[in-house]
């Protein structure tokens, strides 16, 4: 791809920055980076013990999510066993998906996490217009009910499969009046045996 662009902007010069081909190709760029991440997000976990509730609120400074009033819940420590680059992976897009569904100066978006012996787990919690009630394959790539000019329905899908590789689940819960619940969800016992 950086041979296209040396090309396109070598043939066009000063016109290269404001052309169709400048899009088009940061937009090719954009896609081969979302599919990369596809297959991070389906290769073998490394499992390690963590600090759950530090990984999110590291995750969220990192991000710049705390700006967009997203806040972590619990500083208390919660230590778990996971492949914290596919935990953060999933949560990226959970607390993504949070932010673009909720209106500006509406509730803070809240994500809490918690572990047992059995499980551990991540919840985000907002209050944006909701999913669509005939969503049932939000999971599946090329899915999305955003504009497929600005997203190419595959974080879901990194999710998702950032999940199964986990051996956990992720899974999208209308809220009343409004809001979704985003649950992410890992075996703990499992984690243990790796």
């Amino acid at each position: 791809m950086t041979d296209v662009i040396l090309a396109a902007r070598r043939e066009m010069g000063q016109l290269y920055e404001t052309s169709a081909t400048f899009r088009a190709a940061n937009r090719l760029n954009e896609f081969l980076d979302a599919i990369a991440i596809l297959s991070d997000a389906s290769k073998s976990p490394t499992i390690v013990e963590f600090d759950l509730s530090t990984m999110l609120s590291d995750h969220i400074e990192e991000r710049g999510y705390r700006a967009k009033a997203v806040v972590a819940m619990r500083q208390d420590p919660v230590v778990v066993k996971g492949d914290p680059v596919l935990v953060r992976l999933a949560i990226d897009n959970a607390i993504r998906n949070a932010i673009e569904a909720s209106e500006a100066g509406l509730a803070p978006i809240i994500v809490n996490c918690g572990g047992s012996e059995a499980d551990a787990w991540i919840v985000v919690l907002d209050e944006g217009a909701g999913l669509p009630a005939d969503f049932p394959n939000a999971f599946d790539p090329g899915t999305t009910t955003k504009s497929k000019d600005e997203h190419f329905g595959l974080g879901l899908a990194i999710a998702g499969q950032a999940m199964d590789s986990l051996s956990g689940t992720i899974r999208l819960v209308p809220r009343e009046p409004r809001g979704t619940s985003c649950e992410i969800r890992w075996p703990q016992r499992e984690a243990a045996q790796a």
